[in-house]
């Protein structure tokens, strides 16, 4: 009797709630481009995990205003081609983009007291000098003179450049962490 009926409403509410998650999963499938409108300059954060792996967005351009981002923001996207990073971003690029190997194209705001982007190699304005933070796995060039004033050559940062035979260290570089190349 009415143990069978909660029973079939639970089934129900269930069936509902599953339908509703699959719709959105492939709602997200399907976002490809993401206009974080830079002419308005109003957009200041995007949560933690906002994008979830399965959304196939191509290319992410951040307003100068975006200054909260939260970890893994874009994860795992192996759709991601290009990313520019606004003025005002200040967050890891390993937390905002861990796992998003398929990059092709970086670049970075003039205006950024934190980065700096040479040939899609991304450095971090530290209080010593730059940081090597890593070169993106689809440049194919096998010399490279990493910039004068950078003390410091991150972890990883090299590590899958395949096609890299050269490479020419400025005069005040004081370190190469561990895995760096």
């Amino acid at each position: 009797g009415a143990a069978n009926g909660s029973l079939r409403q639970a089934r129900a509410l269930l069936d509902e709630a599953r339908e509703a998650r699959t719709k959105s999963e492939s709602l997200n499938q399907r976002l490809t481009a993401l206009d974080m409108r830079c002419d308005l300059q109003r957009l200041e954060s995007v949560g933690d995990g906002s994008f979830s792996p399965g959304t196939p967005i191509r290319s992410i351009v951040m307003p100068d205003s975006l200054a909260q981002i939260g970890t893994s923001a874009f994860s795992n996207n192996e759709a991601l081609r290009e990313i520019h990073l606004g003025a005002s971003v200040t967050t890891s690029y390993s937390a905002l983009c861990s796992g998003c190997d398929n990059v092709e194209k970086l670049t970075v705001s003039a205006d950024s007291a934190a980065y700096y982007a040479d040939n899609n190699v991304l450095y971090s304005r530290g209080d010593d000098g730059l940081h090597v933070v890593i070169s993106l796995s689809s440049n194919t060039f096998d010399t490279y003179e990493v910039a004068a004033g950078t003390v410091q050559i991150d972890k990883g940062a090299f590590r899958n450049n395949s096609s890299l035979v050269s490479l020419a260290l400025p005069e005040g570089l004081k370190a190469i962490e561990a895995g760096a190349f």
